[in-house]
């Protein structure tokens, strides 16, 4: 019994110790519109206002409730959006790595890294955890990439 004691005082000690602060998008300017896609069943459960989409939800949020909820559940991604005039203070806001670029039609699509962000993607080998859609008027933001359409 004590050695289970001893055991659980320790596991505690070493929980404590190393535990890992929650992911925080506060270093972020403040975006126009934002978005979280998390999956139905959470949404319900936490009683939030959302949109269905198969079996995952999308929560529109105002800018003062983004951290909030980004803490209180683990989302599959977080749709940012900001005029177009952002887009470097954006991305020096997330310090990132670009790896790949394309145009489409009149969007320009950003594959990038940011160390800021814990969640990632691979794609073709290479982590991956800020997707940037820019247009004439908009930027879009995906952390850790945009999994609902632009």
């Amino acid at each position: 019994m004590k050695k289970l004691a001893v055991f659980l005082f320790i596991f505690a000690i070493l929980g404590v110790c190393f535990a890992l602060p929650k992911q925080t998008l506060s270093f972020l300017p403040s975006a126009k519109a934002a978005c979280v896609v998390t999956d139905y069943w959470c949404a319900q459960k936490l009683g939030f206002d959302y949109l269905p989409s198969g079996n995952q939800a999308l929560i529109s949020v105002d800018a003062e409730n983004l951290q909030q909820i980004y803490q209180q559940i683990k989302p599959y991604c977080v749709l940012l959006k900001y005029d177009s005039n952002q887009l470097q203070s954006v991305k020096n806001a997330l310090s990132i790595t670009n790896y790949y670029v394309q145009t489409l039609q009149n969007q320009t699509i950003v594959y990038a890294f940011s160390p800021k962000i814990k969640d990632f993607r691979f794609v073709d080998g290479k982590k991956i955890n800020v997707q940037i859609v820019v247009d004439e008027s908009d930027v879009l933001v995906g952390i850790p990439m945009i999994m609902t359409g632009f």
